[in-house]
């Protein structure tokens, strides 16, 4: 390979020996890439007349090569010499050079050799990580001399050098940029020698997290649902925005650190709601959108209603409560909720609900146990409106005191005992037996048939037997005087049956009737044998409270008739030309009578915010006994329904109720819960 040989014109100093025209020349030998001195390269100098004779060598070191003893003329032309140099990791070097005396300056002009580095293709390996953390960092850009590189899962990148020159430094400017972090750079040098690895490493170059941008993206809803929740105002760290018709919302303008996490405050707001304030803890994700959990939108507390009754009360033990509820809301309010307990943290308490906007009621109720005597209560009252929010509750605590008997009590008996429930007791008409209904045949459950008892005997008879695991009611003695009818559930509705007692007959039951839907409530049998009267569910529309209509059944022929009054708790009069029966459309239940043949009503006993009910004949048809809450708990009464006089029958801490009279004198059989079971108990009507 043809080489250059370059003149730079460095003067080379010249030494005259002592041996004749002997001169001593120094000169350098460098790389023809960095103009550095190349140490231990074998130079040759070979005179061209007489090459064989004239031959001088050198080997260079820090302070270039020295050739001693060189002969040299004066010629003006100079000596020409050719010249080869060798040195390990550069290309070998020939050329020719004439050496010129300059008798002025009394130096040789004598050229600097530049040599050529050899080459091999070598990488450089270099690694990105977090300077907070110390873990690689994935898809950095990083530019090492003008060229993008990126870094893998690991961090790394890779640069390959197809040449890379011996001895020659090569200058790496490195710069690295990645999402969510600062640019950083830094420059380093590699420089190959023959025998070297050709693998370099850069420096793990750390990167510091920048801010970058971040949104929130959520929802709004309202507790109880049905509610707008567009426009609702929401706010990040001051940054305000309002959500859209589905109350969703979309915040932007944010910036989070990429590697810590960081709390924010959402704050929510709107007219008639209760503002919320939310913290979030957030660490940034890919895409940069946050979702943030459904905020449920609560609304102002709700005024609560005030109590005013029934405080201090000295006699009832059902009392009378009342309230006043926010008159702005009654269209809205679905119920309202009374809640009483002994305690005032309410651990122990019993509830009613109350459909409606209503604004009073008598607690417990038909279903519930009467309240202690000297007992103190809290009471709390709340309303719920149709989106389901309860309101505040309104509180109140009473008393009460020792019920105190109005008249001397009446002596009653019991008649019938044991564990088992007994229920709507009715008179034979020869008024030595009392049919009823009980689960005395399994007390744990409360599936009942008829049964029957003799006045002077303890034994009981079981009339009819629950084959089909469904319940016989209600049993009424009749139609005539040798069968009693009651009440049977044995197709999923209860229809009327009928059985002979007291006979050689044959005791199997007679299906009266049929229906396939909405039962039969309530049954009375006169004494001829010829009526029975009862009560039916009307049909109403789903979803409604069915009403209750009263109904003639024919025995002869077996036809029926509606009679066009709504009631229950019908009982036929013992000449058989009037009905007794309850009716609630004035707001309480009363009691009223029907004459059967004209239709002609009547009420005969009404009490604003009373319980009026099960009325029965007494045998003569003049008075009734009928039961009544007016005095807190439900009691006995009788009541003379030509002058209207009334009196109390009971007067006990027990509800007495279902009475039923004897047709032949003025016994009353009665059901009553005095030891928390409903048994029977049997009185006699003092004369007026």
């Amino acid at each position: 390979m043809t080489k250059r040989l370059f003149f730079v014109g460095i003067l080379v100093s010249l030494s005259l020996m002592a041996f004749g025209k002997d001169f001593f020349v120094k000169g350098k030998v460098v790389n023809d890439k960095t103009n550095r001195e190349i140490i231990g390269a074998n130079i040759v100098f070979k005179q061209v007349k007489k090459p064989d004779r004239y031959i001088y060598k050198a080997t260079t070191s820090k302070e270039g090569y020295s050739l001693v003893n060189i002969k040299m003329t004066s010629s003006k032309k100079g000596e020409p010499y050719k010249v080869k140099i060798e040195a390990e990791g550069y290309e070998d070097f020939s050329g020719s050079v004439t050496l010129i005396y300059n008798r002025k300056t009394r130096f040789f002009e004598v050229p600097t050799f530049k040599m050529n580095p050899l080459s091999k293709a070598a990488s450089i390996e270099g690694k990105i990580t977090s300077a907070r953390t110390k873990k690689p960092i994935l898809g950095v850009e990083v530019t090492v001399n003008g060229k993008t590189y990126k870094t893998d899962k690991e961090g790394a990148y890779n640069i390959s050098v197809k040449n890379m020159y011996f001895f020659t430094p090569i200058e790496m400017n490195v710069s690295a940029i990645g999402f969510g972090f600062k640019k950083n750079e830094f420059k380093q040098s590699f420089e190959l020698a023959p025998k070297e690895e050709t693998k370099f490493a850069l420096k793990v170059l750390p990167l510091d997290s920048d801010k970058v941008d971040i949104q929130f993206k959520g929802k709004v809803a309202d507790l109880y649902g049905g509610a707008n929740t567009e426009a609702v105002e929401i706010s990040i760290n001051d940054v305000v925005g309002k959500t859209g018709v589905d109350g969703s919302y979309n915040i932007k303008g944010l910036k989070i650190d990429f590697e810590l996490e960081e709390k924010f405050t959402l704050k929510i707001k709107k007219a008639g709601y209760v503002s919320q304030d939310r913290e979030l803890k957030v660490n940034f994700i890919t895409g940069g959108v946050i979702p943030v959990s459904q905020v449920d939108l609560r609304h102002e507390d709700l005024e609560s209603p005030k109590v005013t009754k029934p405080g201090k009360t000295a006699f009832s033990l059902h009392p009378t409560f009342e309230w006043n509820l926010p008159q702005k809301l009654l269209a809205d309010i679905k119920s309202v909720k009374l809640v009483l307990s002994e305690d005032k943290k309410f651990k122990k308490s019993f509830e009613i609900v109350l459909e409606g906007a209503l604004e009073t009621t008598v607690f417990p109720g038909l279903a519930q146990k009467r309240l202690s005597p000297e007992t103190k209560y809290y009471a709390r009252v709340t309303y719920t409106l149709k989106r389901n929010q309860e309101s505040v509750a309104g509180t109140l605590n009473f008393e009460t005191a020792s019920m105190q008997p109005s008249a001397p009590p009446i002596v009653s008996s019991p008649f019938t005992s044991g564990d088992s429930i007994d229920l709507n007791p009715s008179w034979a008409q020869d008024g030595k037996t009392v049919y009823f209904s009980s689960n005395l045949s399994d007390t744990s459950v409360k599936i009942f048939e008829i049964w029957s008892k003799k006045v002077n005997s303890a034994g009981k008879t079981k009339l009819t037997g629950s084959t089909f695991k469904s319940s016989d009611i209600g049993p009424s003695a009749g139609p005539g005087p040798k069968r009693v009818s009651y009440l049977s559930f044995q197709h999923g509705v209860y229809n009327i049956w009928s059985m002979p007692v007291g006979t050689n007959e044959s005791g199997l039951p007679m299906q009266r009737t049929s229906f396939e839907d909405r039962s039969i409530r309530y049954i009375s049998c006169d004494g001829s044998g010829q009526r029975i009267v009862y009560c039916r569910e009307k049909k109403t529309k789903k979803g409604k409270k069915p009403k209750i209509e009263i109904w003639l059944l024919k025995t002869k022929d077996n036809s029926h008739s509606i009679l066009g009054i709504q009631g229950t708790q019908v009982k036929i009069s013992p000449d058989g030309s009037t009905i007794l029966y309850v009716n609630d459309k004035q707001g309480s239940p009363d009691i009223w009578t029907v004459d059967i043949n004209s239709g002609s009503k009547k009420q005969i006993v009404s009490n604003a915010n009373v319980i009026d009910t099960d009325p029965s004949w007494v045998r003569d048809g003049g008075s009734i006994v009928f039961s009544t809450n007016k005095s807190g708990n439900f009691d006995l009464w009788v009541m003379n329904i030509r002058n209207g006089k009334k009196r109390p029958l009971t007067n006990s801490l027990a509800d007495e109720r279902y009475p039923d009279c004897n047709p032949v004198n003025n016994d009353v059989v009665y059901c009553t819960d005095e030891t928390d079971i409903w048994k029977l108990k049997k009185l006699t009507i003092p004369e007026e």
